[in-house]
């Protein structure tokens, strides 16, 4: 057990935090249940919507990593949600290849 005030001060923001996260987390699952039965999504999900949405609009990389608390050039960010991009890469040839088969 901490013996200092300090150590004390932190445990205590600590254990806050995650209550909080954990009040969050749970508030989130019930609504996202309701609108959505089939899926359980985590809060964390909003965070991958937020930076597929802003690579969809062609933020430069480097800003969205600023703004996510990613170092500059990690290769985190474009490890784990470059494949949202390449999807619609995907998307949008199989649209292109079907209008061609149509003319």
């Amino acid at each position: 057990m901490p013996k200092d005030n300090v150590s004390i001060y932190i445990l205590l923001i600590d254990l806050l935090i995650i209550l909080v996260n954990n009040t969050c987390e749970r508030e989130f699952h019930k609504i996202t249940k309701e609108l959505c039965s089939k899926t359980k999504y985590k809060i964390h999900s909003l965070r991958h919507t937020f930076i597929t949405r802003c690579q969809e609009a062609n933020i430069p990389l480097h800003i969205i990593q600023r703004w996510v608390g990613h170092n500059i050039g990690s290769e985190v960010t474009t490890r784990v949600y470059t494949h949202t991009r390449e999807l619609a890469e995907l998307e949008n040839i199989k649209r292109l290849n079907d209008s061609i088969e149509k003319i």
